[in-house]
This record gives C-alpha cells, sequence and structure tokens, in this order.
C-alpha cells in the first residue's frame, strides 16, 4: 500500500532521508518546542520570507507620503471631489498592499508546511507552489477582507441608533 501507513512487519524499501511525521494531537508545550526547533533550523528561509512580506508594506507607505495622500487638517477646507479621490487612490493603495501581505502569507504557510512534514523547504519551492494557486489565494484573501468589513456593519449600526 503506497498511501497507507507503513506496517512493522514488512521492511521498508524506499531510500527516503526524512523521518516518519508525528501526526497526532500536541500540547501546548510541544507545539512550542516544534515551532522554535522549526524556527532555529529554518531561520534564513523565514528571515528572508518576513522580510519579502514587510516590503509592500513598507512601498506603499512611501507612495502614499509621496503622493500626499494621507489625510491632512488642509483637507477639511479642500473640495469634496478631492478628497474622495485621494480617498479612492488610498483605498487601492491600501487594497494591494494587503493582498501581497496575504499572499506572502500563504508562500510562508507552504514554507512551515515543507519544513513540519520533513521536506527540505525553500522559498522558491513555495512561490512556485503558491503560483498554482494565486486566483484561489487572492479571492480568499478578498472575501476574508470582505467579512471584516462585514463585522463593522453592525457597530455602525449601533451607533446610529444610539445617536438618533
Amino acid at each position: 500500500m503506497t498511501d497507507g501507513p507503513l506496517s512493522t512487519s514488512t521492511p521498508s524499501t524506499s531510500a527516503s532521508s526524512s523521518s516518519p511525521v508525528d501526526l497526532r494531537p500536541l500540547s501546548t508545550s510541544e507545539l512550542i518546542d516544534r515551532g522554535f526547533s522549526l524556527y532555529r533550523a529554518h531561520f534564513t528561509g523565514f528571515l528572508l520570507l518576513a522580510l519579502l512580506c514587510q516590503i509592500a508594506p513598507l512601498l506603499s507607505q512611501i507612495l502614499i507620503t509621496a503622493l500626499k495622500l494621507a489625510p491632512s487638517l488642509n483637507d477639511m477646507n479642500a473640495p469634496l471631489g478631492v478628497v474622495l479621490h485621494k480617498a479612492l487612490f488610498l483605498s487601492i493603495i491600501l487594497l494591494v498592499m494587503q493582498l501581497i501581505v496575504f499572499s506572502f502569507e500563504v508562500i510562508i504557510t507552504f514554507y512551515v508546511a515543507d519544513a513540519y512534514l520533513g521536506t527540505v523547504p525553500s522559498v522558491t519551492g513555495s512561490m512556485r507552489r503558491f503560483a498554482g494557486c494565486v486566483g484561489a489565494s487572492i479571492w480568499t484573501g478578498l472575501l476574508n477582507m470582505g467579512l471584516l468589513v462585514a463585522t463593522l456593519i453592525f457597530p455602525v449600526l449601533a451607533w446610529l441608533a444610539a445617536d438618533l
């Protein structure tokens, strides 16, 4: 049986160098211990992915500052069209930034899964695996953002009801 567990009576003929993965429920201390051991063993990959994940927020802040899209006191006296124009560009920049960060979170998840399952994780391999599911991942990120925005409906309605 190629997909089932290896029995103790038949010797393994595969020459895999990875050890069998322990897929049982773990206690909190075991999860923390395993997480730190993976982190120590694959520090450079995690550091590279963390740095790549932070490029989008950095570039978005630079772009917002360079284009002077951040709200200021002068915007209070500006015409409504100018304020809405700036708000639209600001929203687009922040949406793209959030999608890029979410994409890198998916890539980091692939990297951690490879490390946990005993294969040698690689940043480029994780990015290649992500390339096969870009559409589904971006759609998931958009739905996630939509649900978070939808949770704001009830507090806003409660605030409006209390104001009336």
